[in-house]
């Protein structure tokens, strides 16, 4: 085999390589992180806001997996008046898995919250809550096995 048709070959195989790239970019799935991502840019300041009032809170609260059970526990402070309360969990790699939840506190300000059917891998908490007279935020990333 001559030098240029090894020159020639060697194009051919860049230019196979390069259309196989193109192919599989054109395959894989884009998701939006958000489909009201413009309105929730609009209120990052508030969201700020909300993660500096839970910052400035003497005790914070515990969001952990327990894998044991395969249960949530998203613990308050005994003595912190929660009125309401929002747990969204978002999944990174897919966002059709996303799940949201208004939480119902018991009397000892925490709530359970099955894990069985959520797939496994990394999970990102985002819980809102408000008191009388503040809001906060809290993020968190979960690991289910």
């Amino acid at each position: 085999m001559s030098w240029g048709t090894k020159i020639i070959l060697a194009f051919v195989l860049f230019a196979l390589f390069l259309g196989g790239l193109v192919y599989r970019a054109y395959q894989s799935k884009v998701h939006l992180v958000a489909p009201d991502y413009y309105q929730q840019e609009l209120a990052f300041q508030q969201k700020i806001d909300k993660i500096e009032n839970e910052r400035a809170l003497d005790q914070s609260v515990l969001i952990e997996h327990q894998s044991q059970s395969k249960e949530l526990l998203i613990r308050f402070p005994a003595d912190f008046p929660v009125k309401s309360a929002h747990l969204a969990l978002y999944r990174p790699a897919d966002a059709s898995l996303d799940r949201q939840w208004q939480l119902q506190l018991d009397q000892d300000n925490t709530q359970l919250l099955s894990t069985r059917d959520l797939a496994s891998g990394l999970w990102q908490a985002k819980l809102e809550w408000r008191d009388d007279q503040k809001a906060y935020f809290k993020e968190q990333n979960i690991y289910l096995p």
